[in-house]
């Protein structure tokens, strides 16, 4: 639900006119100690393994069809989660941001909506929907490609107790499905603040004084070291507290 919320705040002129929205998906693993029992990698059959008995999902049916969403598939085996992660990890870098985002939501579909298994064999059918070659995609996720850095990323996130989780800018923002105005007013909010690719000046530094003064561009928030990524040209990129960086005049 929260992906068709968000669709509608971004199709929203309150969003269209202010500013331009990239989206990108992260992985994140609510119940870690499964990533490491290989009986899991072939699905967990409700009811097992501290499962649900079925599909919990069927709870928020009601209110996924006000978005114009289906949630009344069954399941007959819970995902192993982490092959969904890993291939849109693969989507984003090889195809960009769009094409990741509308995987999700294909993903997303087959799941809640039409009980399909989401194993490696029916990713790739996904994965070729949106234009990625379908036997490549099968060959990766059957490997053990991008594996550890995949689950080394979601395993990073602190704080973390419910899926999905917002960040906006690389700031924490909300969990869970949130109604489209919530997401467009965060989002418009978001914009009187730095984002990435304003030009900056950093300031106020005691240990790296010699940085003081010197301009550069925002790349990214990291919002567990709560630093900004300012690249400095030919000085490289650095870490540098939101309190150290100003826009420049």
């Amino acid at each position: 639900m929260a992906k068709a919320s968000l669709d509608k705040a971004l199709a929203s002129a309150a969003v269209r006119d202010v500013c331009d929205v990239e989206v990108h998906w992260r992985p994140f693993f609510l119940r870690p100690q499964r990533l490491e029992d290989p009986s899991c990698r072939e699905g967990i059959v409700p009811g097992t393994k501290g499962t649900p008995a079925g599909p919990y999902w069927h709870g928020f049916n009601e209110k996924a069809r006000t978005y114009g969403i289906d949630m009344s598939g069954g399941v007959k085996r819970f995902p192993f989660v982490l092959y969904s992660h890993r291939l849109l990890e693969y989507a984003e870098k090889t195809a960009g941001w769009r094409v990741q985002h509308d995987l999700a939501g294909r993903i997303f579909k087959a799941y809640y909506s039409e009980g399909i298994y989401l194993g490696p064999e029916n990713l790739a059918k996904l994965a070729k929907l949106v234009g990625l070659d379908h036997d490549v995609v099968l060959a990766y996720l059957r490997s053990d490609e991008n594996e550890a850095e995949v689950k080394k990323e979601g395993l990073s996130w602190k704080g973390i107790g419910g899926v999905p989780y917002t960040f906006i800018n690389g700031r924490p923002a909300f969990s869970g499905c949130q109604d489209p105005a919530t997401f467009a007013n965060a989002i418009v909010a978001a914009t009187q603040q730095l984002c990435p690719g304003d030009e900056v000046k950093i300031a106020g530094l005691a240990n790296a004084a010699k940085l003081n003064g010197k301009c550069g561009v925002l790349e990214a928030f990291d919002a567990q070291k709560k630093r900004w990524h300012v690249d400095l040209g030919g000085e490289g990129i650095k870490a540098v507290r939101e309190e150290n960086v100003i826009l420049a005049a």
